[in-house]
This record gives C-alpha cells, structure tokens and sequence, in this order.
C-alpha cells in the first residue's frame, strides 16, 4: 500500500494562515484543474507540503487535531482560491480524519502511525454488500460513486451491506441494518471514469468499483461508527455524520467570498446602457452589494457559532442536545440557500465577464450550482431540523 510522506506539522499551527500562503498556487492551477477533471499535481503537493491533509487527524498520529470551526476556515480560504480544490480538500480531510480516529488501533497504526500517512475519501451510501467471515468480511461492490479527489488519496472508503447467508440484510437490532465501510489501498481499486459534470469539475469525482475480495476488520469502519453516542468523544467530534454534512459549509463559505471579491473587482469604471454613473455607484448595485455582503457575514457567523458551541458541548458533557444537532444541520441547509443567493447576485453585476471563459465569477457560479444539489443542501433539512428549534422558542407551560 502506498503512503504519503508528511511535513512535520508543529502543535498549534495556523493552518488557516498555511492556507492563505497556497492561494495563489491553488488559483494558478484551477483552469486547468477543471480542463483536467481533477485537481493538479501542484496543487495537491502545495496542500501536502503545508500538511492540510492531516489537519484534522490526532496528534499523537502527528496531525494538526484542529477544531471544527479553523477546519471550515481553512475549507473557505482554500475554496476561496478554488472551488473544486476546497471541494476535494472537505472531503479528504474529514474521510481521513475519520479513518485516523474510528478505525480499530491496529488498521489506524498502519495508515497514521509512522512518518508516511494515508489520505482517505469515498462515498457512505452503502453500495456493496459483503458477508461476514472469521476476521472480517468478504465483499466487493460493482459501482460506487463520488472519489473526490481520487487522483491523490491513497485510500477510498468502500460502504457495503452485510448480508446474512441468505441474502438478506444482517440486522445489529429491529432499525439498524449491518453497515461496514472497508478502507481500501488504491490498488485494490477499480477507476470506473463517469465524471462529466458542469460544475465542481475539477474534483475527479470519478465513479469507482471493489472487485469482491476478503476484507480485514482491521480496515473497516462499522456501522455504528455514524450514529453510536457511546462511542469516545474525540478530536473534531460532533455526531459522525454531522461532521461530514458540515464540511460543506467551508467550501460554500469560500464559493461566496470568491464571488464577492470577483464582483467587488469587476465593477467600477462599467458603465452600462440607461446608468447615469457607473456600476460601482449606481444605488441598486450599491444597495444589493451591502445586502450581500450582510448575507455572507451573517450566515458564516452563526454557522461558525453553532458549530463551536457544538463541539464544546461535545466535549464537555460528551453529547451534543437535540436542539444543537438541529441547529447544525439547519444552517447546513441554510448557507447552501444564502450561498446560492450571493453568488447568483455577483454573477448577474459581473454582466459579461461571468459569462467569457476563463472567468473565476463564471467557475463559482457552476461549482455553486452544483454544490447546492448536494444531499447536505436538500431543503428537507430544514423541515427535520425545525421541531427541536421550535421547542426552544416556546416559553415553559
């Protein structure tokens, strides 16, 4: 199995500084990062050389173990540069934040444990199936989807159902089917291509297949890994598939700052047909330029508020309230809609440069339509989220 060689990354670093220093590198590769489908090599080693990675991975594996929130700014500043770049930095960080914590000690000590380190991603919904066999599992799945950032990870998670030798679904009790995530070695790995999309197209999103094989407990995730509150709080710990609905909000954050900064950039000097002054001082533009701006800043302040309040209550009473976890996903939800709100005002003032190739307002307009078809942005979130919230504006009877 292939592994990464690592920078020694000093406790308490500034990873969001880390990130501010690579922008320009990042915003020099993202035209070609979307000619290729993926995000270049230099791109990817500039992120590796500053340890991005493994930001979110323990110490004591030689991570950076950074909350949530410096996570999801370090997520904006490098979505900022480029949205299919923060993108694939969301989904390997946490994907490998979660291999370095949830695997069994011995599976994690392989991948984290001495100076070359893994770098995991995949998709969760489980596609395969496997059965169970002395020591793990023998399964495989034919089409799994969405290898963000395939190019680069040495790991991709493979998320099949456990079935009993009868073919029907392995039960841990009357709701919860028998769920095992295996962590494979690219080179166990079938690259089954399929990632011809109009936005967030540098990610290398490429659909990807397990060809049946035995698969070690010690590489696999089980399924109460997503949902067992009994499990150690540890490092960036909220719910283990609140985290990973969450990570989005950095690159939707970043999506909106690029398109602010684009538009803020773009308009003064224009003139446009009817105007009596140009763009940058014309009272409609001004008065929606202010609008939303107000929007960003609102939205990332609460988003990042939630979700530090979140992770305290994580850590000091070793559970997070019902209210909090609906909170979460309710600005989720909720910054995808804003997201989409900004950047379609940017790139309606950016008139005809958002439209010209190459176009930095342009590429945040596609990746920003395509994140907002995400499962984390589906409105259905803020209906499941609304009953604890509702509770807690009602005075006690």
């Amino acid at each position: 199995m292939t592994l990464i060689d690592t920078p020694a990354i000093a406790t308490g670093a500034d990873f969001v500084e880390r990130a501010k220093s690579i922008a320009h590198i990042i915003e020099a590769e993202a035209e070609t990062s979307e000619r290729e489908t993926d995000v270049t090599d230099i791109a990817a080693e500039a992120m590796k050389e500053q340890g991005l990675f493994w930001m979110f991975v323990p110490r004591h594996y030689g991570g950076g173990q950074v909350d949530i929130v410096t996570g999801l700014e370090v997520i904006e500043e490098v979505s900022r540069a480029d949205g299919s770049t923060g993108w694939v930095l969301m989904a390997t960080s946490i994907g490998t934040r979660n291999s370095a914590f949830f695997l069994p000690k011995e599976g994690a000590d392989d991948l984290f444990a001495g100076p070359t380190k893994a770098i995991t991603a995949g998709y969760a919904a489980p596609l395969g199936t496997a059965v169970e066999v002395e020591g793990g599992v023998f399964g495989g799945a034919k089409r799994l989807q969405f290898a963000s950032g395939s190019k680069f990870t040495t790991h991709l998670a493979c998320t099949m159902r456990v079935l009993n030798e009868d073919g029907t679904p392995k039960m841990l009790d009357e709701k919860t089917p028998d769920i095992r995530a295996y962590i494979a070695p690219k080179d166990e790995i079938e690259m089954l291509g399929n990632w011809d999309v109009m936005g967030l197209v540098g990610t290398g999103s490429y659909d990807y297949a397990l060809p049946e094989r035995f698969l070690p407990e010690k590489y696999t995730l089980r399924s109460n890994f997503w949902t067992d509150p009994a499990l150690p709080v540890v490092g960036s710990e909220l719910n283990r598939g609140t985290i990973g609905f969450a990570g989005h909000i950095g690159v939707v954050l970043g999506l909106m700052k690029r398109a602010l900064e684009e538009v803020a950039n773009i308009v003064p000097g224009k003139k446009r047909q009817g105007y009596d002054t140009t763009v940058d001082k014309n009272q409609v533009f001004l008065k929606d330029f202010a609008t939303a701006d107000a929007k960003y800043q609102a939205v990332r302040s609460y988003a990042l508020a939630v979700l530090a309040e979140a992770e305290e209550s994580a850590h000091s009473l070793g559970e997070v309230s019902g209210e909090l976890t609906s909170r979460v996903k309710q600005v989720t939800t909720w910054v995808h809609e804003v997201g989409t709100e900004v950047v379609n005002f940017a790139a309606l003032w950016g008139a005809s440069q958002t439209i010209r190739n190459p176009s930095a307002l342009g590429r945040v307009l596609r990746d920003m339509s395509v994140a907002r078809n995400h499962l984390a942005a589906d409105p259905i979130g803020l209906i499941q989220s609304a009953g604890p919230i509702l509770t807690s504006w009602q005075r006690a009877q």
